[in-house]
């Protein structure tokens, strides 16, 4: 969900079944608001962009994962511009458009979340 709170710019939020407030998503001190725009089949992923920061338009937006629970955030390699992120219903499949692009392509590719070393 998202939601514009006080002195802040527009935020996402995972919620419950009662529309309780669970965590909030992206939260880096600095950057702009990562946009949650897709959950995964299992819940545990949300996908969105985030703009680089200093430039906050949608143009410059690059792919961001977060857990559902808040506990981290970061970027995708290598999806640098991306906007209109789509994680699949079944399998992990994500789908996203390249705001830069001068074509109406659609660019998909596979989820692989790994710990850093």
């Amino acid at each position: 969900m998202h939601l514009q709170l006080a002195n802040e710019g527009v935020r996402t939020f995972t919620l419950d079944a009662r529309g309780e407030r669970l965590a909030r998503l992206g939260h880096v001190e600095g950057l702009p608001a990562f946009v949650g725009t897709s959950v995964s089949a299992d819940g545990r992923l949300v996908a969105g962009h985030r703009p680089r920061q200093g430039t906050g338009t949608f143009a410059t937006s690059a792919m961001w994962l977060a857990d559902a629970a808040g506990r981290w955030s970061a970027p995708v390699e290598d999806a640098t511009h991306a906007v209109a992120v789509r994680l699949s219903h079944t399998g992990a499949f994500v789908a996203f458009e390249d705001p830069l692009s001068n074509t109406d392509l659609v660019h998909v590719g596979r989820v692989d979340v790994k710990p850093l070393p």
